[in-house]
Order: structure tokens, then sequence, then C-alpha cells
């Protein structure tokens, strides 16, 4: 369907049509009111508001401010998909609105002279203090949805974290979803270290990045990673989230607001530090990757490969050679020309079906992920890589991963059964209800045949250890088998000459008895002594083998 053209972006909405939260507070905050209000609740003296320390520091003017190490533009950190409805047919289309700075914001341009109140807003990468006091004063947000934005670390490797003190039923609108990508190092590329120096070299460059967050040195816009794992030395594991929370209209009723934060804003070559960037030493010293390339996500759909000229994607000409890896990480591209394989009408009456190509993504990318480790799993049992000695650490390092990842599906599954309760705009006519049931059912299924294929993975992950373990010890076994029959063979030479060098040193003493007089003993004596001094310890040998 053609979409009409766009309206101008100059037209002023009224603010007292603007979308509320869902509290009773229903005042209007200035953006020095919203972080004031943030900050003395982190300041109460019954300590109830400690983690929002870190968002309400964020949030404070800063003077001067902190220095970047570098200047970066990234575009836009908004972008706006309008949902709106022709009076005159009845028919939805999707318009899209590109917000500048903050200032756009504050005059209203974002919204248009139509009566849809029924957005798709995109925050992208790294924040500003002004992008975020612009942001939650405008839009009365729940300051809970940036602080677990800003939780970036140090990294707690487990499978929960447990900074998250918010019960699932007080952010019933809040859902966190993660979109993993594997980063291999080119087949052609050598790298002569060790696995487990490869991830302790990481974890020094991922803590030297979490602090570079900390302290606000990137810039807006800027990609964010949550967390980087080495499964050897040259395949890697990068982990980012897509932060998603829904603002209703009490006012009127079926309005709504859905905003969507994503980490993976650019590619992460463009981002300012890393592992992913930097071979990052013990010493501090960066050196520049130049062979890592990021996997793109395949996104399978029926009949997709006759359908690129539908694609709006750059495409060489002729006589042009074809690119031989993709220009950009896939889960960057979200945000471009987002709904296109969606319906506009089933998009504004159902929220769940709006999110469907967010949930596709993060479907695809835990499918490739799985895939990965399951490819992995099959290289660590091979019977030359198992006698490696990373092999161990790596397949504990796998199974701690592919543990996490089996939460995180687990989250995810039951994310989409808590977005069928009331709190989720649903669509509520028969043939429309329909189609967005019939789609809700897919993703169910596919997450949870992702959790299934996790829990397979994680057993079988679990049981190649066993099985590594058991081969470990067989050959330590065997080895002090043959370190025994090595000292059994030493065992036999001590039974001949001892006895030997006993008689010798025997009959080598200077007593009349023995020789020193007159008289001389036979030689036969001493061929005597030593057969019955032999006799006893070749009893004994007899009896221990």
């Amino acid at each position: 369907m053609a979409r009409p053209p766009q309206e101008s972006n100059d037209f002023v909405r009224p603010k007292n049509s603007r979308l509320r939260s869902d509290s009773a507070d229903e005042s209007v905050w200035t953006e020095d009111d919203y972080a004031k209000a943030i900050d003395d609740f982190s300041a109460l003296d019954s300590g109830r508001g400690y983690n929002f320390r870190n968002l309400a520091e964020f949030l404070a003017p800063r003077y001067p401010p902190l220095p970047k190490l570098v200047s970066r533009s990234h575009g836009d950190f908004i972008a706006v998909y309008e949902l709106c409805q022709q009076p005159s047919t009845g028919l939805w289309f999707q318009n899209t609105r590109q917000l500048h700075s903050c200032d756009d914001l504050r005059h209203g341009k974002l919204f248009g002279n139509s009566e849809t109140t029924k957005y798709i807003i995109f925050l992208k990468g790294f924040p500003s203090p002004e992008w975020l006091r612009c942001i939650g004063s405008t839009y009365n947000i729940d300051p809970e949805y940036f602080r677990r934005f800003l939780e970036f670390g140090p990294p707690i490797r487990s499978a929960r974290r447990t900074s998250a003190f918010a019960l699932r039923s007080s952010s019933p609108k809040m859902l966190t979803l993660n979109v993993t990508t594997v980063q291999l190092l080119e087949p052609s590329a050598r790298r002569d270290t060790s696995s487990e120096r490869q991830r302790n070299a990481n974890n020094v460059g991922m803590e030297h990045y979490i602090m570079s967050l900390l302290r606000g040195e990137a810039a807006t816009s800027d990609p964010v990673v949550r967390d980087y794992w080495t499964v050897d030395a040259k395949s890697f594991v990068i982990e980012q989230r897509i932060s998603i929370y829904l603002q209703t209209d009490e006012e009127r009723g079926d309005g709504w607001n859905l905003f969507i934060w994503v980490d993976a804003s650019e590619d992460l070559s463009e981002s300012f530090s890393g592992p992913w960037i930097f071979d990052e030493n013990m010493m501090g010293t960066k050196r520049r990757h130049e062979s890592l390339r990021t996997q793109p996500i395949m996104k399978y759909k029926p009949m997709l490969a006759l359908k690129s000229h539908k694609l709006d994607e750059s495409r060489p000409g002729p006589g042009y050679d074809q690119p031989t890896r993709p220009s950009k990480q896939s889960a960057s591209t979200l945000h471009i020309d987002y709904g296109r394989s969606l319906r506009p009408n089933l998009m504004a009456c159902d929220t769940l079906y709006a999110l469907r190509e967010v949930f596709e993504l993060v479907a695809q990318a835990e499918l490739q992920f799985l895939s990965f480790c399951a490819g992995m799993l099959d290289k660590f049992e091979d019977t030359h890589y198992s006698q490696e000695p990373d092999c161990l650490h790596n397949l504990k390092g796998l199974k701690q991963l592919l543990y996490r990842h089996l939460h995180q599906n687990q989250e995810s599954c039951t994310s989409l059964e808590n977005m069928q309760s009331p709190n989720w705009p649903r669509a509520s006519d028969a043939k429309n209800q329909q189609k967005t049931e019939a789609s809700t059912q897919y993703l169910k299924d596919d997450f949870a045949y992702l959790l299934k294929m996790n829990e397979q993975l994680y057993k079988h992950c679990t049981e190649a250890i066993g099985t590594l373990m058991n081969e470990i010890v067989i050959a330590e076994s065997r080895e002090a088998i043959n370190q025994t029959a090595r000292m059994a063979k030493l065992t036999f030479l001590a039974f001949i000459f001892v006895p030997l060098s006993f008689t010798t040193s025997f009959f080598g003493m200077n007593f009349q008895e023995l020789g020193g007089g007159p008289t001389t003993l036979n030689i036969w004596v001493w061929f005597l002594t030593c057969g019955e001094a032999l006799k006893p310890m070749d009893t004994e040998f007899s009896t221990s083998l």
C-alpha cells in the first residue's frame, strides 16, 4: 500500500494532549525538577533509592563537562515511527520522523497535526544527560527504565543479575530482550596465543570499556556492549540488549507510546573502545583488530530470496564485485525502516504485533548463536582438539554461556506470556484479533523451540565436560601405569645389583678370616654367598609381581 506523503514536522501538539504515565501523578515536569526528584529519592536516609544513585549522578549537570576521548557523531539519538489514520478512508499508514536535537522535542516537533496517539520511538545507543532529562520530563518516563539501561557493570556473569530490585508485578510494561552477535577470526588469520590468555586479555579490555562507560566517555548514540565472551582463541560472542517500555494514554484510552531502546545503534566498528575493536594485553597496550568479523543474522522468510527488489538496500551496479562480507552489524539496522513487513492497521491496534520485528530479530540471533554453540561442541569433542590443554576451560566457559542464555530464553518466553495481559493493548476486532493471535503464536512457538534447543545443548555440554574429564582421568591412569612399569624395570636391576654390591663390599673387608692372612678363601665361596643372598629377594620379587 502506498504511503501518503509525510506531513511537516513544524506542528506543535497541545500540552494537555501529551501522553502521560500510568501513575497518579499528573504533574508536568520540568527537566531540572525531573532530575532533582530522582536525586532526592536516591539520597533517602532509609536507603530505599540507593540503586538510583548512578542515574542521579548521570543526570546531574557537570561543570565542567567530562572530556571526550574523541569527537564522534552517529546521527540522531531518536527515530520516531508515527502510526496515522486517514480521516477520509480510515486506512492506517506510517510516518517516520527524526529529532535532531532536544529542542525539537521541547518545541513539539515530534507531533504532527493528525489525531493519532500511537508512536514507536527508537532510542539509539548511549544517551546524553540532556536527552534523558528532556525525554523523561516530556513523557513523564518511569526512571526505572533509564536506570536499567545504565546498568553497565562491572559485568556479573551469572544467570540473573542481582542488581534488579524490581519485581515483575511492579514493572509489567517494561521488558528486556537480549541480542547476541557472533564474532569470528578470519580463517586466513593466525593468532599465536592460547584461549586462556586471550580470554584474560579480553576480560581486561572489557573492564576498561565498562569503566569508560561509567565515566561518561562515550559519545551520544555510541553502540553499547553489555558483555564479551571468549569461546576460544578465534571465536567470540557479543551481548547487547533491547529495552522496551510501554506508555499508555489514560485520557484517550486507545493511545500508546512504545519506547524501544537499542544498544546496537551503529556497527560495532563505530564504537570508541572495546576488545571487539582493539586487542589489549595485560600491560594496557592496544592493537586494532584487522581480521575480526561479526557474523550476519540470517532472517529467513518464505520466498525471501526472490524479493530482493523490495528490500531498500544498496545494490551494486553491473560489473561491481560483490562484497565478501556484510558491511554492518545486523542488529544495528533494526531501527532503519522499521515495520516494513508489518501492516500498519494491525500495529496500531496490537502492541505485541507492533513488536514482532523486534522479537523476530532476537529469535534469529538466538538461533544463530545456538547453532554456533552446536558447532563448537562438535569441535571440542573432536579427538585432536580434545587433547589441547585449553579444551576443558573452553567447554566450561561455553557451559556457563549456555546456562546464562537458558535463563534469558526463559525470560523471553515469560515476557511473551505476560504481554497477553490487559496492560498491553491488543486487537479487539475479531478479524484483526485472529491475525494478531496467529502472529503471536508463531513467536511463542519459535521461542519455545529455542528454549528446548538451549536445554539440549546445555545438557550436551555438561555430558561433554564429564566425558572429557573421564578421558583426562583415564589418560592420567595410563601414564601412572606406564610409570609403574618403568619403576618395575628399575626394581629388577636393583634386585641384581644390591646383593652383589653387599657381598662384594663384605668380602672386600680387610679381615684375616676373609683372606687377610696366609689362608686365602676360594672365589666359589663368594658365588655361594651371593646365591644364598639372592634367594629371599627372588621370592619377594616374584610375590610382588
